[in-house]
């Protein structure tokens, strides 16, 4: 399994393009707010980062492999933070309404 992950992976990118592709991709220089681009941006890095994990470790590169993990130290951190500042922008900063609304079940 672990030997193929790579094309699953790769098989993910597909999916997430395709997933995105009217809402996102096909928007690129139209009406895509600041904070889509981020989150957008900062995940696309994120799956191809980790396409590039394993197809590192496919080809036994592993010091490669362990360098370039380096890089989630930086990305993990942006994947979260373009997704809290993406549920900011859109919940128009009344953060607290729309966590008691998800956490309390409140209307």
């Amino acid at each position: 399994m672990y030997k193929n992950a790579v094309f699953y992976f790769l098989a993910l990118l597909v999916i997430l393009v395709g997933g995105f592709w009217r809402s996102y991709f096909s928007q690129l220089g139209g009406e895509i707010t600041l904070a889509q681009y981020f989150h957008g941006i900062s995940m696309l890095l994120w799956v191809l980062l980790l396409i590039t994990q394993a197809w590192l470790i496919r080809t036994n590169r592993r010091p490669i492999h362990r360098l370039s993990g380096r890089a989630s130290f930086v990305l993990a951190p942006l994947v979260v933070g373009s997704g809290l500042f993406g549920y900011w922008k859109f919940y128009k900063y009344d953060w607290w309404r729309s966590f008691a609304t998800w956490y309390m079940g409140f209307a």
